[in-house]
């Protein structure tokens, strides 16, 4: 996953965003992240990666700015951006 092009924010947070098994088919896992990380760019997030810290398992992790709304929201609002 790469970094965005935003310029360093000062006040960001560090948020888990999902996590995801590391077992999954390549081409599937690899479509899904790079979903997850354009969206998470689209609304703003500066930094986005993979944590191995939970092996097996993959954290994906993201740095927000302060003023984005980092609440849970379900799969209906996340299909239409409202949350």
């Amino acid at each position: 996953m790469r970094c965005s092009n935003r310029p360093e924010a000062t006040n960001v947070k560090t948020i888990h965003v999902m996590t995801m098994p590391p077992d999954l088919d390549l081409a599937l896992l690899g479509g899904l992240l790079g979903g997850i990380e354009s969206t998470l760019l689209r609304l703003g997030a500066h930094r986005v990666w993979v944590d191995r810290n939970e092996c097996p398992a993959l954290a994906i992790m993201a740095e927000m700015p302060d003023d984005v709304d980092a609440r849970p929201c379900g799969l209906d609002q996340i299909a239409t951006s409202s949350c």
